[in-house]
């Protein structure tokens, strides 16, 4: 009964429309996550880079299995074929004059005898009546999933040396510059794998018989070879990143368990539980993208025991396979979640607008628009600063209670990232006892003037978060007696 459901106009659109929403959506996800990578200094990281790379291949990938395919279920007529002089190419796309057009499967005997045992002249012809679209639908196809997939096993090796052998010479991976030579060669292997399987003849294209993209044909010797070509890559992306999240899971249960016996130091435990929280965000897109793999070799070899309904949703979750990373990114990284929010209410390019707006009027001397909100701020801060104009107080005392608060608040700052290193990085994790985390502590108690007999008298019995709440007090209570005289 699904089945008879699916052959209605109505469902074909309803399908082909779906196809299309998933198609933009994610499209602009991931295009969103590229330009924020690319834009923002704050990710300029080896992961966050690799992450760039995967989020352009599955930009691609739903563009031509959501967008096109989707436009070419509902009969949009974006490539036109002349069915007449024409009839090869219907072996990559059913001819869209046709009436019949989502219920004529395509013949596998007809692609074998036109495809692969023709003769030299027809072969010609046919290369002729190609239309290039189907070549560059075919060639976008394999070279961005080849890429998304190598990416993916990058990744896995980024965060299983973040984790397990950051202490090692493993680390000098972790950098910037790999990373754009591994996004790089990811997508070399992706050109040269698009270029075997398109030419002469495409072996990748729209199967409306499927409701999918996907291997034209499975019988003949150069489909077999590609295809044993590029399921290889897949195998070996899969295998490195299972094994890789493997070393990590064992790791993060081994820290655990140290944490729940108070055998690592608070600042190391914290440290760990961020690594730990971002490594999942790129555990689960593994999870997705070996089911996906799965379903895209064996989609074509199903072809006469799946149903219409059973292959739509095959192709939706090979769909949200490329469309989820920017949704999970955003759930396991706070920071990457706060710039999405800033991303899509446009606020760097309202940024941008006022940064334009203040360039002109200073260069053609007109004033610019204000709203009655900065007005009135404006107004307060006028009153504000005729009641502090009228203060007695001298200026040497707030000249020399902003040199003392200004140098307690960098001493408070040096601690602070001396014991705070790579807390705010994803390059990698160090496993530290309070051992190792004393010697840059002791270098800033012998740099930090010694103020108050309290500071003087712990000795080398200091603890790391006394230095901490010591010159933190003390900035606040400094802050406090200067406001208080200053009558702030």
């Amino acid at each position: 009964m699904i089945g008879e459901l699916f052959d209605s106009d109505g469902v074909t659109s309803a399908v082909g429309g779906i196809y299309i929403f998933i198609g933009i959506t994610g499209s602009l996800g991931n295009v969103t996550t590229l330009l924020m990578i690319t834009c923002c200094r704050m990710y300029r990281l080896s992961a966050y880079t690799i992450m760039a790379n995967l989020a352009l291949a599955d930009a691609i990938m739903l563009i031509v299995a959501g967008l096109v395919c989707g436009l070419n279920i509902i009969q949009v007529p974006f490539l036109n074929y002349d069915n007449t002089t024409n009839n090869s190419a219907e072996i990559l796309l059913i001819p869209l004059n046709s009436s019949n057009f989502m219920t004529d499967p395509i013949k596998m005997a007809e692609i074998k005898s036109e495809l692969y045992n023709v003769n030299r002249s027809q072969f010609n012809t046919l290369l002729e009546d190609l239309h290039f679209s189907v070549f560059l639908l075919s060639f976008l196809e394999i070279a961005a999933w080849t890429a998304g997939i190598i990416s993916h096993a990058l990744l896995g090796i980024n965060r299983c040396v973040a984790i397990c052998f950051y202490r090692t010479r493993a680390k000098t991976i972790n950098r910037v510059s790999f990373a754009l030579i591994g996004s790089t060669i990811t997508w070399l292997i992706g050109i040269i794998t698009a270029y075997i399987g398109t030419m002469p003849v495409p072996l990748m294209g729209i199967r409306t018989d499927m409701w999918t993209v996907s291997f034209l044909s499975t019988a003949g010797r150069r489909p077999a070879v590609f295809m044993v070509f590029a399921s290889s890559f897949n195998f070996v992306s899969i295998l490195a990143q299972w094994s890789c999240s493997l070393m990590v899971l064992i790791k993060i249960y081994k820290v655990r368990h140290k944490i729940n016996c108070n055998k690592l130091n608070l600042g190391s435990a914290k440290r760990f539980k961020k690594q730990a929280r971002l490594t999942f965000q790129f555990f689960y897109p593994s999870l997705i993208c070996t089911i996906s793999s799965i379903i895209f070799f064996a989609k074509p070899f199903m072809t006469d025991i799946l149903t219409s309904w059973q292959f739509v949703f095959l192709h939706l979750i090979w769909l949200c396979n490329h469309m989820c990373n920017p949704f999970i990114y955003a759930y396991f990284n706070e920071r990457m979640r706060l710039t999405y929010g800033q991303w899509l209410t446009c606020a760097p390019l309202r940024e941008c607008i006022s940064k334009l707006e203040k360039q002109y009027s200073r260069k053609h001397g007109k004033p610019l628009r204000v709203s009655k909100r900065l007005n009135a701020a404006a107004t307060s801060m006028a009153r504000n600063a005729y009641w502090r104009g009228r203060s007695n107080r001298s200026d040497n005392f707030v000249r020399s209670s902003l040199q003392m608060q200004s140098r307690d608040f960098e001493q408070f700052c040096e601690v602070m990232m001396s014991v705070n290193t790579a807390n705010e990085s994803s390059e990698g994790w160090t496993e530290s006892s309070s051992d190792t985390e004393a010697e840059p502590v002791t270098a800033a108690i012998c740099a930090a003037p010694q103020t108050s007999s309290r500071r003087s008298n712990t000795g080398k019995g200091l603890e790391l978060h006394s230095l901490v709440f010591d010159l933190g007090r003390q900035t606040v209570e400094h802050w406090a007696n200067f406001a208080k005289k200053a009558s702030f």
